[in-house]
């Protein structure tokens, strides 16, 4: 197993945890006193979608951390994936470090088609294990979904515990 696939269980395992233990608290109040119920339901989608970008963030703050050295890149091709519901378009980016050349496939798909081939493009990389890089504005979209897990979590939370607490909102 290699070095992300560890990272990436790692991440994976708190949301889940977490969410086994907020069902399992809830499962409790709602045994003693049925009256919560109503408010349970938003508290634990909203931790769960909170939980979803803490894993996010948590991810691409690792990518952030390792790939430090700013380096410009060339779109030279991309590769459609179409196996999955969702339909995909990876750029193939290539760039110079080292003295030595490297193509490689982005984790992101481009569905806004923000990059054309040819394209240049800020690269940032790893210099320890320079094919690990990222697409400088590819990082965005990944934050801009964070941040939507985060409100839409923050949201629910916020309105689990004025229901159960019986405060009306509207």
């Amino acid at each position: 197993m290699n070095e992300n696939t560890k990272v990436l269980l790692k991440t994976i395992a708190l949301p889940i945890v977490s969410f086994l233990l907020l069902f399992l608290v809830s499962w409790i109040i709602i045994s003693f006193d049925p009256a919560y119920t109503g408010g349970i339901i938003p508290l634990m989608l909203g931790t769960t979608f909170y939980l979803v970008y803490f894993a996010i963030d948590r991810l691409g703050n690792r990518k952030k951390e390792q790939c430090t050295y700013l380096t410009t890149g060339v779109i030279v091709s991309k590769e459609i994936d179409r196996n999955s519901d969702y339909y995909g378009e990876y750029p193939i980016y290539q760039y110079r470090y080292g003295g030595q050349e490297y193509t490689v496939r982005s984790n992101v798909s481009d569905s806004r088609k923000k990059t054309r081939i040819g394209q240049e493009v800020n690269i940032f990389l790893d210099t320890e294990n320079p094919e690990n890089s990222y697409i400088e504005s590819y990082d965005q979209t990944l934050s801009l979904i964070g941040r939507i897990f985060k409100w839409i979590g923050m949201v629910l939370i916020f309105i689990g515990i004025f229901v159960t607490l019986g405060i009306v909102i509207f």
